[in-house]
């Protein structure tokens, strides 16, 4: 293995691709300080590069510390083919998070209309996912769940364990009522 192998799987990205994301985020910071006119200014997120597989990025946030942090794939983020997609997709998906919990943290949905509108403000299309032909790190074990207006879901173990542990912890987002667990279970590679 390589130097650059190593750091890639450590999580780090040269100086200068950091750069460019924090003046990326700090610019769209800006402006959506600038619109909505908060009384504290909004917190520009701390960024870490150790996302693998297929998710392209992952905004989290710890509301008790006010620390607000974005996860971006290292591999999608240093491959010349997906790095474009990165700075005018990806990034502003996360960024759009992180003002919305800031700004609305007891109404916060992930992709509702608050985090629609602040891609707007953004001039990003609102697209919820991705379609870069990212490889996935692990099989992954999926369980299909059905809802009310018959849609089909598919839970991964985490979230699988939850909603039988405590029936009713995930809805379904278009019809808002609980998912039935069909007994299917489906391993993607």
């Amino acid at each position: 293995m390589n130097d650059a192998e190593i750091l890639r799987l450590l999580g780090v990205v040269d100086q200068e691709t950091h750069r460019q994301v924090e003046i990326e985020a700090a610019r769209y910071i800006a402006k959506a300080d600038h619109y909505y006119k908060p009384l504290k200014g909004l917190i520009v997120p701390t960024f870490k590069y150790d996302l693998r597989g297929r998710t392209a990025g992952y905004a989290q946030a710890k509301y008790s510390t006010q620390d607000f942090y974005i996860r971006l794939n290292n591999d999608a983020l240093l491959s010349p083919e997906f790095k474009d997609y990165i700075f005018r997709q990806t990034l502003p998906h996360e960024i759009a998070h992180t003002v919305v919990q800031q700004l609305w943290p007891k109404r916060y949905k992930a992709h509702g209309w608050k985090w629609q509108e602040v891609m707007h403000l953004f001039n990003v299309e609102p697209k919820t996912t991705h379609n870069l032909p990212l490889k996935q790190v692990r099989k992954t074990r999926k369980f299909t769940y059905l809802c009310a207006c018959g849609r089909e879901h598919q839970l991964g173990l985490n979230r699988h364990r939850k909603e039988q542990a405590r029936p009713g912890t995930y809805v379904c987002s278009y019809c808002e009522q609980s998912m039935i667990y069909t007994g299917e279970e489906v391993n993607t590679k």
